[in-house]
């Protein structure tokens, strides 16, 4: 197995291209991977939650990087970047004092550096969230 090292660069919740809705809070993580030497540079995932108990006990929904179809671990990722989301948003979910379900941040950027690394195995396919199918 392959080693993978990334590095979490930022959050943006509700990013304005995610045509989100009033039942699920979604947010863009931004990272860059390097996988056996080879450098990715601003990859990105989606992450969805539906709004209600709060992003510290909200079941998260993570999709595969887009952009990168080497070397994987799905599961390894979902949890790092579930770990990194409740870590930049706070205890509790609170961004600023608010909750997600009590004002909808748009485009809301949060910046803070996190490095992690982790093994990976073969490609899995890519699949995209789609708050319809929810």
């Amino acid at each position: 197995m392959a080693t993978a090292t990334m590095i979490f660069r930022r959050c943006i919740l509700n990013p304005p291209e995610w045509k989100g809705d009033d039942q699920h809070m979604g947010a863009r993580l931004y990272f860059d991977l390097e996988v056996e030497g080879t450098q990715y540079g601003n990859l990105h995932a989606d992450l969805v939650q539906r709004i209600g108990l709060g992003a510290d006990q909200e079941f998260l929904e993570v999709t595969d990087p887009s952009g990168y179809s080497g070397p994987w671990n799905l599961p390894v990722f979902q949890g790092l970047a579930e770990f990194y989301y409740r870590h930049v948003i706070g205890a509790d979910g609170l961004v600023l004092g608010t909750k997600p379900s009590d004002m909808r941040f748009v485009g809301y950027v949060l910046e803070q550096e996190m490095c992690v690394q982790f093994e990976v195995s073969e490609p899995t396919p890519t699949k995209q969230w789609d708050p319809r199918s929810s």
